[in-house]
């Protein structure tokens, strides 16, 4: 796998059937009825206003605050919060992004392929892809009160 020179030697299993429905923005946040790309437009999406077309993070960093999340440093998982991981190439531009499952291990979708459950999120670093650079959270909305009270807690204790 060219583009994924680790994933051969990694734990992973294909998880959908390949689609150009929707792309690794879209599948990280869970909204995949339709790409979200920046700049916008069709057959894009993009939430918030659109900058002139860049891979620059200060554009994805708008995108996911928009959404509720925030930078944090760990890749560990925490229960009662969502993390993303964002690859990055050597000049700090975007170039994917894989979300947490709750079990600890990452999901993503690789381009116009197959969604993909990876073990580790050097998996997919290397190619095409560069490696991850930034990590962010958010707590899960379909938590309830009291559990969005323990995982807050929890998400001090491990920031």
């Amino acid at each position: 796998m060219g583009t994924f020179p680790n994933l051969a030697s990694s734990p992973h299993q294909e998880t959908s059937k390949p689609s150009d429905d929707y792309n690794c923005v879209a599948w990280a946040i869970e909204r995949d009825q339709r790409r979200w790309w920046q700049p916008g437009g069709a057959p894009f999406f993009w939430p918030v206003a659109a900058a002139p077309r860049s891979r620059l993070m200060v554009i994805y960093f708008e995108c996911f605050a928009s959404l509720g999340f925030k930078q944090c440093k760990r890749r560990l998982r925490i229960p009662g919060w969502q993390k993303i991981a964002i690859y990055t190439d050597g000049g700090g531009g975007f170039l994917h992004v894989a979300s947490q499952l709750p079990d600890g291990k990452w999901t993503s979708k690789l381009g116009r392929g197959s969604d993909i459950c990876h073990d580790s999120l050097e998996a997919i670093e290397g190619g095409g892809y560069g490696r991850v650079t930034y990590t962010m959270r958010r707590l899960d909305p379909t938590l309830g009160r009291v559990r969005i009270l323990l995982a807050r807690l929890a998400g001090a204790l491990i920031a």
